[in-house]
């Protein structure tokens, strides 16, 4: 008696019950690769009559042999699970035995010449802003203090929103946002890790209530000074570090003198200034120092958007000036299209100018001031104000470049 039908599908029991298939398959792509020369009638007679199965599977099973057995194309034929049946491709000649044209190895050699001389040639480093001023570079020689003097107006509620109102209060220096406050100018500097030495505070007047003298040391590694040579000389040490003292002015002027806040940045970018206090690490007799001022900074709000102009000096006034403009930075919102092209045109140029509105605090003022006593390139500097200030408003790197004005090389 018949047992119960399975219930396999027909397709799957039909293929598991031939188990001759796949010795067909196998065995009809042997036999005709022997018997590809012969005509298609000699090729089915080939096959084992003893193989029984279904005409549809023979069928089946010499397509795949005639398949197999075509003569090589120069491509192997796979089949999933063996081996390839086809002829392999003869391999190609070795790459140093394949004929070249003179223009060819003429044109190959060319270019392996140049590129072996760019990898040896090493591209100079982008100089530093320093080096465009020789007059600076000439007391750096001499042993006398890089000078930066920054004027920092105290912020006002009654001409920007300073946070709260203690902070915007123009004539409190303890308080205020870009003084005393904790991401103030003097608080920065102030700080145990700044780097920076306090070397004198002054009580003024009531327009410029405070000035504090602030000092380090910086290897002169990036300034290239003559006197900074190897020394060879009896009884130098030749390991010891050659260094500049860098002396950082922070000038407090009453909120509500803005503008003369903005004046003496004018008159120091464009016609110079000295500063003049007691060193407490000097003898009584040499304690009293006056120094130029190589460098006029700000950092305060832009007055200039409340409808304060700049001078405006013609050619001849330029060339009329006793004492050459210095090198500025100004660190107020769009500080680029308000005070740049000005400074420009009186001889000075804008080291670190933004161009959207910004936070001028206490922390952009160290940093840029150590940039600029390492004599970064322009474009350091301005990259060193944007990690800086990145890394203080918690902002990502892209979002603070947007902030500053990118350096344009002059080809």
């Amino acid at each position: 008696m018949r047992g119960p039908k399975s219930q396999v599908p027909r397709h799957t029991r039909r293929l598991a019950n031939d188990s001759s298939l796949m010795r067909f398959i196998r065995s009809g792509a042997a036999a005709a690769r022997v018997l590809a020369a012969q005509p298609l009638t000699q090729r089915l007679q080939a096959f084992p009559r003893s193989m029984a199965v279904r005409p549809r599977t023979l069928l089946f099973t010499a397509l795949v042999g005639l398949l197999l057995a075509q003569p090589a194309s120069g491509k192997p034929t796979k089949t999933r699970g063996s081996r390839a049946l086809a002829a392999p491709k003869p391999a190609a000649p070795p790459a140093q035995e394949r004929p070249r044209s003179p223009a060819s190895t003429a044109a190959s050699t060319a270019a392996s010449t140049a590129a072996s001389t760019a990898a040896s040639t090493v591209a100079p480093s982008e100089a530093g802003w320093g080096d465009a001023y020789p007059s600076i570079k000439h007391d750096l020689e001499a042993g006398k203090p890089l000078v930066v003097h920054v004027t920092v107006p105290l912020c006002s509620n009654a001409q920007i929103d300073c946070g709260a109102s203690w902070a915007g209060q123009p004539g409190r220096l303890e308080t205020n946002l870009y003084w005393g406050a904790i991401f103030g100018a003097r608080r920065i500097f102030d700080g145990k890790r700044s780097g920076w030495e306090r070397v004198e505070v002054t009580k003024q007047d009531d327009v410029y209530l405070e000035r504090v003298v602030y000092r380090r040391f910086v290897s002169a590694k990036n300034w290239h000074l003559e006197r900074c040579a190897p020394r060879t000389s009896p009884g130098t040490d030749a390991k010891a570090p050659c260094q500049i003292e860098q002396l950082v002015v922070l000038q407090a002027v009453h909120g509500s003198k803005i503008d003369r806040a903005i004046d003496d940045l004018w008159r120091n970018a464009t016609e110079g200034a000295r500063v003049s206090f007691k060193d407490p690490q000097r003898a009584a007799d040499e304690a009293k120092r006056s120094e130029v001022v190589h460098v006029a900074g700000y950092a305060g709000h832009n007055r200039l958007m409340d409808g304060k102009r700049l001078p405006s000096l013609s050619p001849a006034d330029v060339l009329a000036r006793d004492a050459p403009a210095h090198p500025a930075f100004v660190l107020a919102c769009y500080s680029d299209r308000y005070f740049s092209a000005s400074l420009e045109s009186a001889g000075s140029k804008n080291l670190v100018s933004t161009q959207t509105l910004m936070a001028p605090e206490g922390y952009l003022v160290d940093a840029v001031a150590k940039g600029l006593g390492e004599n970064d390139s322009p474009s350091a500097l301005t990259d060193r104000a944007i990690r800086t200030y990145a890394k203080w408003q918690r902002i990502s790197i892209p979002q603070a470049r947007r902030t500053f004005r990118a350096v344009k090389h002059r080809r």
